[in-house]
């Protein structure tokens, strides 16, 4: 994998970079699921800092540097899994993210990872991702009390099993084939790598 050096990155960012609306400009430079990234309602899944902003211009500036199916050690592998799985994975993610918001780093990146789902899966956006809201918001209200749990240990809530029973669940399943346009393709399947120029 080629890396661009750094000069080229910098020098291709600072060409669609608007110091006053960063995130603004590259959601109107690249577009696609990245605008809608940046420009979600929903806010768990909303990129909102400016480092994610230059993250995603020093990429869009050196497409050979990019994430490796060859290397599954060191790149997200959800281009490999169906467009089901990311979508159920995108809602757990948003799931813990909300469970977790008064964590911060672990809500932000819960957050980050179900905006990089979101480009590795195929579904309504008319509906989604807004869709999982509602089965998220049903599942945290869940009480799972446990008083053998709450007699060691006071406030605990379980919001990780929620989110698990979540997942798992049919309602979310049925989500699934209801919004997931063909749920058993692969990014990787749908989008060949491009062929390498001499």
């Amino acid at each position: 994998m080629n890396r661009p050096s750094f000069s080229s990155a910098w020098a291709a960012s600072q060409r669609i970079y608007d110091t006053l609306n960063p995130s603004g400009k590259v959601a109107a430079v690249i577009g696609g699921n990245v605008a809608m990234s940046i420009n979600s309602r929903y806010p768990a899944l909303r990129w909102v800092n400016n480092l994610t902003a230059v993250l995603v211009l020093a990429w869009a500036a050196a497409p050979s540097n990019s994430w490796s199916k060859d290397d599954p050690t060191n790149s997200p592998q959800a281009g490999g899994r169906t467009y089901a799985q990311n979508y159920k994975d995108m809602v757990l993610a948003d799931c813990i993210a909300t469970a977790y918001k008064s964590e911060p780093k672990a809500a932000q990146d819960a957050g980050s990872s179900a905006s990089a789902l979101m480009d590795w899966t195929y579904f309504d956006l008319e509906q989604a991702p807004q869709a999982g809201r509602p089965l998220v918001d049903q599942f945290l209200a869940r009480d799972y009390h446990n008083p053998l749990v709450e007699s060691e240990r006071q406030g605990v809530r379980f919001e990780l099993l929620k989110c698990l029973d979540l997942y798992h669940s049919k309602e979310l399943d049925s989500q699934v084939s209801q919004l997931v346009i063909n749920p058993q393709h692969i990014y990787r399947q749908d989008n060949p790598p491009r062929p390498k120029k001499d």
